[in-house]
């Protein structure tokens, strides 16, 4: 993707904005949409508290040199880097060199050390601190990792899979908090490993590393979290079992709750969602136990026999462990279209931004490409607006991508200071869609590629 006189634009994505209801609406929801994450201080939330075991990570200091970690490295599993390690300066730097043998992509090697046989549900991942200068792909934990395929490949890494993380390269002492995943459904591990990649030689300077037990990132007994499952990434409200989430919430026409739902590994959920009118008793909607947390389990709970009332919404969680944790993925209150009336005024336009990774327009028939390979596109193009002389900002999706959402420059938002990663968008840079939530659009952002989100911090679009 070069920067030329037909724009090449660097990602998959798919912006749905629709235009809000401009009629009053009630109090409690003053939106066509109510995000029930952002009405979680307004809630009445009664909810355990987080496990003890929960809080006591087993944790490694490489302040001094150690004898029980190990290589993972080309001398025991051909094809990967050639690994060196030293304790320097506090810190164990852990080199990757180019194998004897030569490789087939990046470079990839670790370290490795037994730990006591246990339930692999009975830990979360690695938090590991650590500093680096190089330019790195990125670093991921692994189990059980006496088999090579145990271990994550280079494009793993490269793609920031789940499981992986980018590495900041400018010096900083950074926590990455990596989930521990294994390659095959594992009962028990009888070690872990901090695994590293790179394009090219480099160091990564570990201090410590911390084995971390299961629920111990959601210590407390309830609140917001950026959740990712099968590479879907949600905001999610977690709470300990037993909890209960009472929201007040003014019902529209047709209306409906939409949420993901979810667990950790190893625990088993039971999820009730109920509605309270006035002084009657709760009405239960659903009622599921859910023991998946490899991926979402989206429900739909009619709200339409509650049209024009204020209720109490619950969501419920109990479990026969207590203190499991309870993850409700993106729960939205939402109503089909409102009765037209006299006096209505017309809403703002509904606004689909669809961007193509790697869509280079040298070869789009809508402009001029002598096969037809976009007839959807010309007969959009028929009924719109075709530039011509539009600028990619970058040559590559994470840095292109931020800078069209943003409308800053790459160096403006940090540049490469996570290796071969884009520095996540900061905070104070306010992206397109928020713009446009601002000013009352609701907004959503649909992807299958984590180079143009999550990776570089772009979640956060969604509303």
């Amino acid at each position: 993707m070069k920067p030329a006189h037909r724009s090449t634009l660097g990602l998959l994505a798919l912006l749905v904005v629709a235009g809000c209801d401009s009629s009053a609406a009630p109090a409690a929801q003053s939106r066509s949409i109510l995000h029930l994450d952002l009405e979680l201080p307004r809630a009445r939330v009664p909810s355990a508290p987080a496990p003890d075991a929960a809080r006591t990570p087993r944790t490694w200091s490489f302040a001094e040199p150690r004898d029980d970690w190990r290589k993972i490295s080309s001398a025991e599993f051909p094809g990967l880097a050639g690994v060196e390690l030293r304790t320097d300066a506090g810190a164990l730097r852990l080199s990757l060199a180019e194998p004897e043998g030569g490789r087939s992509t990046l470079l990839v090697g670790g370290i490795a050390v037994d730990v006591p046989e246990s339930p692999m549900d009975a830990w979360t991942g690695l938090r590991v601190r650590a500093r680096s200068r190089s330019r790195m792909a990125g670093i991921g934990a692994a189990c059980n990792v006496d088999q090579r395929k145990s271990i994550p490949n280079g494009f793993a890494f490269f793609g920031a899979h789940e499981g992986t993380s980018p590495v900041f390269n400018d010096g900083s002492v950074q926590d990455y908090l990596l989930p521990l995943l294994a390659h095959e459904p594992a009962a028990r591990i009888t070690s872990v490993g901090l695994v590293a990649s790179a394009p090219q030689p480099a160091d990564l300077e570990i201090l410590s590393i911390a084995l971390v037990p299961r629920g111990a990132t959601y210590l407390e007994s309830s609140g917001v979290r950026s959740l990712t499952r099968d590479s879907v990434t949600r905001t999610a409200i977690f709470a300990h079992a037993p909890a209960s989430l009472a929201f007040r919430v003014r019902v529209p026409r047709a209306g409906r709750l939409d949420v993901g739902l979810s667990c950790l590994e190893g625990e088993s959920v039971a999820y009730r969602t109920t509605a309270k009118a006035g002084a009657g008793e709760p009405k239960v909607l659903a009622s599921e136990s859910i023991e998946d947390a490899a991926r979402w389990q989206q429900r739909s709970v009619d709200l339409s026999a509650f049209a024009g009332q204020e209720i109490e919404l619950a969501l419920e969680a109990t479990s026969a462990t207590p203190g499991s944790v309870a993850f409700w993925g993106a729960p939205i209150v939402s109503g089909g279209p409102r009765e037209p009336s006299a006096s209505a005024k017309p809403g703002p336009p509904n606004v689909v931004f669809y961007v193509i990774d790697g869509g280079g327009a040298d070869l789009m028939s809508v402009y001029g490409y002598n096969r037809r390979t976009t007839p959807f596109l010309e007969r959009l193009a028929k009924d719109g607006v075709v530039f011509e002389n539009a600028h990619s900002n970058s040559t590559w999706t994470q840095p292109s991508t931020a800078s069209f959402m943003t409308s800053l420059q790459h160096s403006v938002l940090g540049g490469l200071r996570r290796g071969v990663h884009s520095t996540p968008v900061p905070s104070k840079a306010v992206t397109m869609a928020e713009h446009m939530h601002r000013a009352g659009y609701e907004t959503a952002v649909f992807t299958t590629n984590p180079n143009c989100a999550r990776v570089i911090g772009l979640e956060r679009v969604a509303r």
